[in-house]
């Protein structure tokens, strides 16, 4: 049986965005510190990953309030990718247009 509510999906959305928020403070030392190419490939697999997780949450049963949980990963790890993947795009955009007058 599901029983969603929207209290619990808010409450979701917002901690997964708090903590891409938060994660977003240590992105230019991640990237600095780590390849680029290789956290754009980490990055990119882990959104399809959310991307084909995301139709399985049908299957979840949601009468328990702790199996928001799972709600609250999927929206995590895609946030933090999405924001990591924004980040480079925009510093090789701005470097871009920097180099060419």
């Amino acid at each position: 049986m599901h029983t969603y509510t929207v209290f619990y999906f808010g409450l979701s959305l917002a901690i997964a965005h708090i903590i891409a928020t938060i994660i977003n403070f240590f992105i230019k030392p991640i990237i600095n510190y780590c390849g680029k190419r290789e956290i754009y490939g980490l990055c990119s697999f882990i959104i399809c990953a959310t991307i084909l997780s995301i139709s399985y949450v049908k299957f979840i049963d949601t009468t328990i309030v702790g199996s928001y949980i799972i709600f609250t990963i999927i929206y995590t790890s895609f946030q933090i990718s999405a924001t990591m993947i924004y980040n480079m795009l925009y510093s090789l955009i701005y470097q871009l247009r920097s180099d060419n007058p």
